[in-house]
């Protein structure tokens, strides 16, 4: 019995099919590459007739690139790992999606990396999730007003405002709300800040990641000093981050 994931490649460089290929050989056997498509419109077919579980995808194509393929599905039941030779302008998009993407040259660990987080990934509203990045992968990342967040139940779809801050549990974030709950997400306070950083939010400490539009009050004192934000939380900042978080505010 084969229960190897689903997979195919869409990308219109030869050398990058190859490529990839050869490292899920090599690196990814759990990964089954049903086949390859070097054109979207050639995609589009072999995603239908061969219904995969997880599609690498290029970004970048000449006639139809990956988001014009995907806008073409009438409903999208498979999860995409993208591909792109360049730091595009929805790379933003696609993390505030909590989807993944691979920069070439495709590097082996990164490769591991984006293949286990699917293996562990709730293949829940993966639907919703696309039609989210679709709508969005154009904007600006300041454009953007929401965020999915990945947590233990499945995907929370969560307005960026409604957030006042972020602090680091381990390789998770726990992610604080202004209707006062809690949700713990998949993902570093690093990946947090990388997403949320023209959003107006901070990075105060190596633990604390807040959002400026909740700041209530900075306080003087040892160190860093303190800020209080809107939920009366009083949060630390740190010595080595105090003079440019300062510097915002002329002071």
């Amino acid at each position: 019995m084969n229960n190897k994931i689903k997979a195919i490649i869409i990308d219109d460089e030869p050398d990058g099919r190859t490529v990839l290929h050869s490292l899920i050989k090599i690196y990814c056997p759990q990964i089954d590459v049903l086949g390859q498509s070097c054109s979207g419109e050639e995609g589009l077919s072999m995603i239908q007739d061969l219904n995969p579980e997880l599609v690498f995808l290029d970004i970048d194509m000449p006639g139809m690139n990956g988001f014009s393929l995907l806008k073409r599905l009438k409903e999208i039941t498979f999860e995409v790992i993208f591909v792109t030779a360049h730091h595009h302008y929805a790379l933003k998009a696609i993390k505030h999606s909590a989807l993944d993407y691979l920069l070439k040259p495709v590097d082996k660990t990164e490769l591991i990396e984006a293949v286990e987080k699917f293996i562990k990934l709730d293949k829940e509203n993966v639907n919703e999730r696309m039609s989210f990045l679709l709508k969005n992968e154009s904007k600006d990342a300041s454009e953007i007003t929401q965020i999915i967040l990945n947590v233990r139940e499945g995907y929370i779809f969560t307005d960026i405002e409604d957030i006042i801050r972020c602090e680091a549990d381990g390789n998770y974030t726990m992610v604080h709300l202004k209707n006062g709950t809690r949700q713990l997400a998949s993902k570093t306070l690093k990946e947090f800040e990388h997403i949320l950083g023209q959003n107006n939010f901070w990075r105060i400490h190596k633990s604390h990641l807040i959002n400026l539009k909740h700041l209530k009050k900075y306080v003087k004192g040892d160190g860093g000093g303190n800020v209080v934000m809107t939920d009366n939380s009083e949060i630390e900042v740190s010595r080595r981050n105090k003079d440019a978080f300062l510097k915002q505010f002329n002071l």
